[in-house]
């Protein structure tokens, strides 16, 4: 699975196996720490919501 992280001005694309994993967890797994999420990616702080946009097959993730 391939993921396209922009931080800033910078877009990254990373390959991995995260077919099973959060988004959160994916940004850990690549030591991405400017996400805040106080509840640790339960989802109820709704600190690390993000959009997602279907084009085609890919999905465009941007957190708010």
């Amino acid at each position: 699975m391939k993921v396209k992280i922009r931080i800033g001005n910078e877009v990254k694309e990373y390959t991995g196996a995260w077919e099973d994993h959060t988004l959160l967890e994916v940004f850990q797994e690549l030591g991405i720490t400017q996400v805040h999420a106080p509840c640790g990616g339960n989802g109820t702080c709704k600190k690390c919501l993000v959009k997602s946009c279907h084009a085609r097959r890919n999905v465009k993730m941007t957190c708010v």
